[in-house]
């Protein structure tokens, strides 16, 4: 029998480490200082999960998700506000609203199960919904915070597993859409089709760029022009569930 998983918070090292992994896939311009700033201001919805495996504590995976009052996340899903702009004295809620019953939404900023030993078994996930579980962790941490109404979860999916993920979770696109480019000189024919070095250069090139595409914009697809002589790098797509 599976052993429950340890719920617990996100160590320094750790999160210096999502931060890394985040910018080579995804390249934002989110200092770490800011990062560290959402989860010291929420430090419930930043968790670290692990089980114990032959007396060793193993990190099967992380969540880290954002508190954001309603005017604020409603901002966020158009694009309106960006994700790396969130600051958390401003809008996450803290009392300063007034008495009363806060209307909230959760942001998720990060959610990744990780593989290693006793994680994987015969080459399939040893948790093979933990976003899902992650996800239902932080709503259920939400709930509990008195003053809050969460009114809708988000999440600004980058991979296609995380879109699949998150569509399985009842998640649909707002409609607006981030893409990172780089010049297709800079890119270069030899680094076509290769994981490595599109995040390579995602993570250190200075001459990638962001394009955006609002709700009711066109999309990317058909948004040729506005990416003439550029190679995407990224892409990613604003995601939300409203609750009942």
């Amino acid at each position: 029998m599976d052993t429950p998983l340890q719920r617990g918070p996100i160590p320094s090292a750790l999160l210096q480490t999502i931060y890394a992994s985040d910018q080579a896939m995804y390249p934002a311009p989110l200092p770490y200082e800011r990062l560290r700033s959402w989860v010291a201001a929420c430090p419930d919805l930043s968790i670290s999960f692990g089980e114990s495996i032959a007396g060793d504590h193993v990190v099967v995976g992380v969540m880290i998700a954002l508190p954001l009052v309603r005017s604020h996340w409603e901002r966020l899903l158009s694009g309106e506000l960006r994700e790396a702009d969130v600051d958390a004295e401003a809008m996450f809620p803290d009392g300063r609203e007034g008495a009363g019953v806060v209307e909230v939404g959760v942001h998720v900023f990060h959610v990744e199960r990780f593989e290693g030993p006793g994680v994987s078994r015969g080459g399939r996930g040893r948790w093979p919904r933990f976003a899902g579980l992650a996800v239902d962790e932080v709503v259920s941490r939400a709930a509990l915070v008195g003053r809050w109404r969460v009114v809708g979860l988000s999440a600004l999916t980058a991979t296609d597993a995380g879109r699949k993920s998150f569509k399985r979770m009842g998640f649909t696109p707002t409609g607006y859409k981030e893409i990172f480019t780089v010049p297709d000189q800079a890119f270069g024919t030899a680094a076509m089709g290769a994981a490595n070095n599109r995040q390579e250069i995602a993570g250190g090139n200075p001459g990638v760029q962001m394009v955006c595409v609002y709700p009711g914009e066109e999309s990317v697809e058909s948004g040729k022009s506005r990416l003439s002589g550029c190679h995407v790098i990224s892409a990613s797509e604003m995601t939300v569930r409203y609750m009942s």
